[in-house]
């Protein structure tokens, strides 16, 4: 019941609100009753929202550091099937972030 709040309330603040750290530990969450999707959802919609979030993103260790595990936790869940090209996307992402080349 308090994870349908909390699911309700996310879906209705803007992009980016909710500190990356915070939405790791929700999308933890999800993963430990075994809602991926719900998981994956939280995960993608902080990735997604990265245009629109504060400088603190790339500049406060814990959240820069957050923002990697964010990638790192959505390129491992296997998300909806239609999404297949997304998780490619956020792979590259995490490529990039990680200085690979």
């Amino acid at each position: 019941r308090e994870l349908q709040a909390l699911e309700y309330s996310r879906q209705r603040e803007l992009p980016g609100s909710t500190a990356i750290d915070v939405t790791c530990q929700e999308a933890e969450l999800y993963l430990q009753i075994g809602d991926t999707a719900t998981a994956f959802l939280h995960l993608e919609r902080a990735i997604e929202a990265i245009p629109v979030s504060g400088i603190g993103l790339t500049t406060e260790a814990t959240q820069a550091a957050s923002l990697a595990r964010a990638l790192r936790m959505l390129v491992a869940l296997p998300g909806p099937k239609h999404a297949a090209d997304r998780r490619a996307k956020y792979r590259e992402l995490l490529r990039d972030l990680s200085g690979a080349t």
